[in-house]
């Protein structure tokens, strides 16, 4: 999907909070960072930010080359981004151990892992990438809860276009065998283009996630509702 959308996708995304995703990761620190890594950057938005409320070295990692394109395209001073390689997820932070005080994950990144061994990889690298008192801060969807209360169909206007989601009540195709759900979204754009693509989300549970975690090293596992400390 993101390599469809790509070169839109600020446009897309303009709604989301992103001083308010990156102030709220922060808070969890008892001092100002040195150096944030996050996972699944995208266009960077986060990172930019990052730069404006702190002077940490920063370095996002993304799947997708048309995303890190995007990412250099901003003034982010002192910023590294690269691609994750299929071969290779983590290559750029292998050899970081103990290096970052905060890393974060934002808008689902969790959700696009789809097998139980990448999800314990990303998992055990950010564990061991983190220094002593450091910081993991990721958000994903509540897989136990959208069984039981399923998103319904939305469109949303955006200065691209109109962005048409497709959920369970509709024409995506939910799979409780593996976990998992595709939906097919779409961007008519005000010229009257159509870009399409599947989005595949795994539905991790709080059980699983809290449970993986520990395993991998962390302490003090703690959910949260979106902006809250309320567990």
């Amino acid at each position: 999907m993101y390599k469809e959308f790509a070169t839109v996708y600020d446009q897309l995304a303009g709604e989301k909070e992103y001083p308010k995703e990156t102030a709220y990761a922060l808070s969890f620190l008892g001092s100002n960072p040195s150096s944030i890594l996050d996972i699944g950057c995208g266009t960077g938005n986060h990172l930019v930010e990052f730069r404006k409320m702190t002077d940490a070295s920063l370095l996002g990692i993304d799947p997708c080359p048309e995303m890190i394109k995007q990412v250099t395209k901003k003034s982010i001073v002192d910023c590294i981004s690269t691609v994750m390689p299929a071969c290779d997820p983590f290559e750029g932070v292998r050899g970081r151990e103990g290096t970052f005080d905060l890393v974060t994950s934002y808008f689902n990144v969790i959700n696009h892992i789809h097998t139980l061994p990448e999800l314990v990889e990303m998992f055990d690298v950010t564990f061991t990438n983190l220094c002593s008192g450091g910081v993991f801060v990721f958000d994903c969807w509540n897989g136990a809860a959208f069984f039981n209360d399923p998103p319904v169909a939305k469109s949303i206007t955006t200065p691209a276009g109109n962005y048409h989601y497709s959920y369970p009540s509709d024409d995506c195709i939910l799979n409780l065998l593996d976990s998992n759900i595709e939906m097919e979204v779409t961007l008519e754009t005000f010229e009257g283009e159509l870009v399409s693509s599947k989005l595949l989300h795994t539905l991790w549970t709080p059980f699983m996630l809290k449970s993986l975690l520990n395993s991998s090293g962390f302490e003090d596992v703690k959910i949260y509702k979106p902006f809250s400390r309320e567990e």
